[in-house]
């Protein structure tokens, strides 16, 4: 037999002992490390309030990684400060609490698998077996972990939810208010983060109105929008100056989160009124009849400004018969010119803003004389009669003084004759 066969048969024989269960344990070998039903990857979602510790799957990873049987070794490269690795039981675990809004939408981990034995699984036979591969590649397994929002967050207003605004009254209705009372939510886009607003409750400042309600005078027409506009009429003289409403802000998640903001309405008076008359239709006479002050009746003649501004009252005097009479355009005090008076008078009354004119108001004046021309005939007819009588009087007073004085001398004269 030649050299070259003895050759070949030993090699045979090499082959025939150890080459069969090399190649098993080579094709057990090749299939370490790779992930199950032939993946490429692990994705993985979950939501951004899963508890620390908590595991977030077992790694379809073929081998054992820990024990007598252990045929792989695992080792995450990248994402480690997210996740652990139990390589008991190739559970992946989370390592540290999570929120997605802080930006953390997603977490990439890079698992190393290492098969064990790095050594030639030939390295025993002869060099012209070669054709066997002799080394196993590492393999790099890609976990992608996607995180899902949760409802964790309510809406914020800014400024902590504290607003002041100044209104004038009388403003149109439909006129949109310069307030921004916007609210932020820290959720992710989308409903968690989507805010509506809408007027709760109005809380006035003043007892007499405490359980009144003002949210009427105000609307947001579009509840996605944080827009506020005048939707009744407001009227500084029949209502408190300063009331407040309360607003809420909701976002649309499961579930709903919502806080309230409190507007503060300080409300602002304008000169739309006219000034005011104490009365309407004032009554008025004679006081005596020397005096020229007047009687009025059934309170003094006083008017003052409409709204809260205090303005300065001028007043004037018209009417039939007015040119017998005088008015204090300050105090509107009327007082007679003469005595000589007709039986009576109506009077008009005009009260004016001095700063606006055209801010007026009218009061009536019924004058009637309480002392006619015939009353006047009498008592001008007692006065000289009684004057009469107190010359009369004095002259005889002065006459029986004289004649007694003159009495007197007489007989003065008489004794003095005698003797």
């Amino acid at each position: 037999m030649s050299k070259k066969i003895k050759i070949f048969l030993f090699l045979l024989n090499i082959y025939l002992n150890f080459g069969f269960k090399n190649e098993k344990n080579y094709d057990e070998k090749k299939h370490l490390c790779l992930l199950e039903n032939e993946q490429n990857s692990i994705y993985l979602s979950i939501y951004e309030n899963i508890q620390k510790d908590s595991v977030l799957t077992v790694l379809p990873i073929i081998g054992i990684p820990f024990g007598d049987k252990q045929n792989i070794k695992l080792n995450i490269l990248n994402g480690q400060q997210f996740v652990s690795l139990n390589n008991s039981n190739k559970q992946l675990i989370l390592k540290s609490e999570i929120d997605r809004d802080n930006g953390l939408s997603n977490i990439n981990v890079l698992i190393e698998c290492n098969p064990g034995d790095q050594h030639p699984i030939y390295q025993h036979i002869h060099t012209y077996l070669v054709l066997i591969p002799a080394v196993i590649s590492w393999l790099n397994i890609n976990v992608f972990i996607s995180i899902i929002d949760v409802n964790d967050n309510p809406p914020k207003f800014i400024k902590n939810g504290k607003f002041n605004i100044n209104l004038h009254e009388e403003l149109p209705i439909g006129t949109k208010i310069n307030l921004d009372f916007k609210a932020v939510d820290n959720d992710q886009p989308g409903p968690n983060s989507h805010i509506r607003y809408k007027i709760i409750e109005t809380i006035s400042s003043s007892l007499s109105t405490k359980n009144k309600n003002y949210s009427n005078l105000f609307s947001i027409p579009d509840p996605f929008l944080p827009e506020l506009f005048i939707s009744d009429r407001i009227d500084f003289e029949n209502m408190p100056s300063r009331f407040s409403i309360k607003i809420e802000a909701e976002d649309q998640g499961i579930p709903k989160l919502n806080s309230s903001a409190v507007i503060e309405v300080n409300l602002e008076d304008i000169d739309d009124l006219n000034p005011i008359f104490s009365s309407s239709i004032y009554k008025a006479k004679k006081s005596n009849f020397n005096s020229t002050l007047l009687i009025i009746e059934p309170k003094p003649i006083k008017a003052w400004d409409g709204d809260s501004f205090n303005e300065t009252i001028l007043y004037k005097l018209s009417g039939e018969n007015s040119k017998y009479f005088i008015i204090d355009e300050f105090n509107g005090v009327i007082q007679t010119k003469t005595n000589k008076l007709p039986s009576s008078a109506q009077l008009i009354v005009n009260a004016f803003q001095t700063n606006r004119p055209e801010r007026n108001s009218t009061a009536f004046v019924l004058f009637e004389n309480n002392y006619s021309e015939e009353e006047i005939e009498i008592s001008l007819i007692h006065i000289i009669s009684f004057i009469c009588f107190l010359l009369i009087l004095s002259n005889f007073l002065i006459l029986s003084f004289w004649l007694g004085e003159r009495k007197k001398q007489l007989l003065i004269k008489n004794k003095m004759f005698v003797f």
